[in-house]
Formats: structure tokens, C-alpha cells, sequence
């Protein structure tokens, strides 16, 4: 009965019951055979929902409160949205407002849960994110190993980082693969960003204001077709498959040239299974 109890408890709370009163009546009696059996009332009493009177974010410097509590709200669960407490709500705002902050430049940002001020018997509730920005971050330099000046060049212009502006290490990341793939459909096949996953491609400076991006690049082979190599088609004759095929003779190899490939042979329906690659 206790699991019963907690379970009932927790979803009162989910709904913004953040006091209720649950009670457990047991009895024990004998049937007209002289069997005893037990029993259980339960009676939950919901009592009130807990509004939210007040919400403030002490510390913002970067954006007014006003311009804050605007996110707030648009964030909101529906249940919040119409003024009731939800926790859960209330807390992932914590996490989305701290990505805000660190796709400016905020890196450092923190910002805690909300701590909850209750008034009037616990029927109103004000909320408090404190919030400690920290330093902007600014992209002082992007190096580039592994490629010519004129690769560099051309990998700078595809990217979003930008010398000079805030970092902004969730659009970095996208950047890598953006290098990778601008690579591979160049023909560089097996084109990798070989410390991507290294601590050595984010440098800060001494005073963590500023950063400088060393991006490692291996480039492998020049990939370009030659030929297609069919294994295993008992039935289906090969020039149906040659029909198919989107590579030239001489013009370079690239992933999604592969994979748009394989896709195209599988939706046929005539064979069990389809797997190109290249054979270098």
C-alpha cells in the first residue's frame, strides 16, 4: 500500500497538489464461511493547486528579466502556462535557458533550478532562477591542418564559426561534420577530422575569454570511379543495375553518391539485400 501511496503522491505533485492529504483506512472482517479477509480504503484529499504568483532571474545582465520571463513563458508547460506550479517544467527551463546562453558565447553559463518561495499556506509560489553568466567567449583564431591554403579558404566560407564572433560550441560541432562532408563530396572519400573528439581542437586562453580552434584534418585517397564491380545478381541482369548508377568514369566518389545508390537498388523490391561500397 505504501507504493500505492508514493505513486499517488508524485502525480498529485505533477499536477501542482503539492499538499495532499492521503489516507489509508484498513479493516478486517469475516466472511459468513469464517474466512477473515483485509481491506483498504484510500481517500485522497488533492487540496489546493499551487499558483505561481512571481517569477524572477537575479543575475541576468545579457538579457532584461523582462525578455527572460517572455522565454519563460514560451517554454512553459500547458499547466504552467495557465499559472499552476509543475516542477518538472519549471526545472527544464533551468537547462534550455543555459543552452541560450552558451550559444552566445556564455560557455560558463549557470543556472540553477528554481528555488520556490511559498506563500499563503502553500496555495502561492515565487520562483527564482539565479543565474551567473561568466565571461563571453570569442573565437580568436581556426587553424586548419592537413589542407592547403586554398582548402582552408574554402573550408573557413563553410562554416558558420567565424573569427572575431562568440563561440558557440554546439555550432562548432555542426561545423566538423559540415568539413567532413564538404570533403567527402570533393572526393575525398575517407576525409576525417582526426581530433574531433580531442581536448586539443578547443583551446582557451589563460583568461578563458577568448579561443582558438585547431581542427586536424586527414584527407586519405583521392576517390574517382572506374568501374562497377557486380557480385551476386543470379537473376537481375547487370545492366539494369549499370541503368541505375550515378557515378562517371573518372569523376569523384562521394558518400551520398553511395548511399543514394543503394537506396535506389533496394527500392526495386528484386533483391534481398543491396550493399555497395567502394573498393579502393
Amino acid at each position: 500500500f505504501p507504493s500505492h501511496d508514493r505513486r499517488d503522491s508524485e502525480y498529485l505533485r505533477e499536477q501542482g497538489y503539492l499538499s495532499p492529504e492521503i489516507k489509508l483506512n484498513l479493516k478486517r472482517y469475516q466472511t459468513h464461511k469464517g474466512d477473515w479477509v483485509n481491506s483498504a480504503r484510500v481517500e485522497i484529499l488533492a487540496g489546493e493547486r499551487t499558483r505561481i504568483r512571481e517569477v524572477s532571474f537575479p543575475g541576468a545582465q545579457y538579457w532584461p528579466e523582462v525578455k527572460i520571463k517572455k522565454f519563460w513563458e514560451e517554454q512553459a508547460s500547458e499547466q504552467l502556462q495557465t499559472g499552476f506550479y509543475d516542477e518538472a517544467s519549471q526545472n527544464a527551463f533551468s537547462e534550455w535557458l543555459r543552452g541560450q546562453y552558451i550559444r552566445l558565447g556564455f560557455v560558463r553559463a549557470e543556472i540553477t533550478n528554481p528555488r520556490a518561495s511559498f506563500k499563503n499556506k502553500g496555495r502561492d509560489a515565487d520562483l527564482e532562477y539565479a543565474i551567473k553568466e561568466g565571461a563571453r567567449v570569442y573565437v580568436e583564431e581556426i587553424n586548419f591542418s592537413g589542407v592547403d591554403e586554398n582548402e582552408a579558404a574554402d573550408l573557413l566560407e563553410q562554416i558558420e564559426t567565424k573569427q572575431g564572433s562568440p563561440f558557440n560550441p554546439f555550432q562548432f560541432t555542426d561545423d566538423v561534420r559540415k568539413i567532413t562532408d564538404y570533403l567527402h563530396e570533393r572526393g575525398w572519400y575517407q576525409a576525417d577530422v582526426i581530433n574531433r573528439d580531442s581536448e586539443e581542437i578547443v583551446n582557451y586562453g589563460t583568461d578563458r575569454t577568448s579561443v582558438k580552434l585547431n581542427v586536424k584534418i586527414r584527407k586519405g585517397k583521392y576517390i574517382t570511379f572506374n568501374r562497377l564491380v557486380i557480385v551476386g545478381n543470379k537473376v537481375t541482369k547487370g545492366s539494369v543495375i549499370h541503368r541505375k548508377s550515378p557515378f562517371s568514369r573518372g569523376k569523384p566518389v562521394t558518400p551520398n553518391q553511395v548511399k543514394d545508390f543503394e537506396n535506389v537498388l533496394s527500392s526495386l523490391g528484386i533483391f534481398s539485400s543491396v550493399k555497395v561500397r567502394p573498393v579502393f
